[in-house]
């Protein structure tokens, strides 16, 4: 045991310190697709193994315990059930909105056989689970934002769809170069930019990417967006709920019945499910905005704020739509906030 545990907790010290940075990419290399999240998955990890050493160690303790007094039994029974509820108490609250309801309520916003394109990979695994574990909605093709920054996770999924959608796996096309500058000219002109500094890599390309998925899809089936924001994407697609969906319909619709998934948190929420949340209303509200719906883009933004009270982008959001709105001091004050 002792050996086992040495071993461990060597992996461990050697994780979480000489080769953290390495294995978190902390270096930004450019070869590698940088996981904002793998230091706190690892930090995650540490804490289930310690608990697990723990929950081992009171269980050998219980077992040597129970052959001595009924009252030093009875103590450490005691003790063990006193952690688990204060555990339990610290925990996030139960209440009547789930990741479940709110993956659902997304997947039925999307159009039949849409291909929905998710910029959040929380969203895309809860989404991903849903459709596996509860077989609903398997229609709708998920297609992580950050898999079409790098080829080969962009030919593993045209191989997996078979080419239904269409994803681009040789990019940019030499044909594309010629078309950019008249369809999407701001793009193209910080793509431009980007090249002549000498610092452009493949997330760079994101952008004109989704475009030209847009581009090859939205004659044949509904693209949908959930948890991205881009101005051409905001200004133009159709607020449907939770996502954003393109082509757009002669009439917006902004379903209040489907945002009532997010509605304000309790006192105790758990941080992965209101960050999700916060992925998902920042888009729509600043779609409401740029559609000159700055009634519905400022109910968004509150409601993105308090789930996401010192998040910098909720911030920036209400301000943009307290502004559209007429209300300067609101404004301001939201501006400093941010600031």
């Amino acid at each position: 045991h002792m050996r086992s545990a040495a071993v461990t907790w060597g992996i461990v010290f050697l994780a979480m310190g000489p080769f953290y940075s390495a294995l978190t990419n902390q270096h930004a290399s450019p070869f590698v697709l940088r996981d904002t999240d793998a230091a706190a998955a690892m930090a995650y990890a540490a804490v289930c193994i310690s608990a697990a050493w723990g929950v081992a160690w009171i269980a050998q303790l219980m077992s040597r315990v129970t052959k001595r007094t009924p009252v030093a039994t009875a103590a450490l029974v005691a003790i063990s059930v006193t952690i688990v509820a204060l555990q339990f108490r610290m925990g996030p609250q139960r209440g009547p909105i789930s990741g479940e309801k709110m993956a659902r309520t997304v997947l039925d916003d999307c159009a039949e056989g849409a291909a929905l394109i998710v910029g959040d990979a929380n969203t895309a695994s809860l989404l991903r689970t849903l459709q596996i574990a509860k077989d609903e909605r398997r229609d709708v093709t998920i297609i992580p934002l950050h898999a079409l920054e790098q080829p080969r996770l962009r030919e593993r999924l045209y191989r997996k769809f078979a080419g239904k959608p269409s994803i681009p796996t040789d990019f940019p096309l030499l044909e594309a170069w010629k078309r950019w500058p008249l369809e999407r000219p701001i793009e193209f002109n910080t793509l431009n930019l980007r090249l002549k500094l000498g610092g452009v890599q493949e997330s760079d390309f994101v952008e004109l990417m989704l475009w030209e998925i847009v581009r090859n899809n939205f004659r044949k089936r509904a693209v949908c967006f959930a948890g991205v924001s881009t101005p051409w994407l905001t200004a133009r697609a159709e607020r449907v709920g939770l996502v954003l969906r393109y082509p757009r319909a002669a009439t917006v619709r902004g379903d209040e019945d489907s945002l009532a998934v997010a509605q304000t948190p309790h006192t105790q929420i758990d941080p992965e499910y209101a960050q999700t949340v916060l992925a998902l209303m920042l888009p729509i509200a600043e779609a409401s905005r740029r559609q000159n719906d700055s009634a519905q883009s400022e109910r968004i933004a509150n409601l993105a704020r308090a789930f996401g009270a010192n998040d910098a982008n909720a911030w920036l959001v209400s301000a943009r739509a307290a502004a559209r709105a007429g209300k300067g001091k609101e404004a301001e004050q939201f501006a400093a906030n941010y600031i």
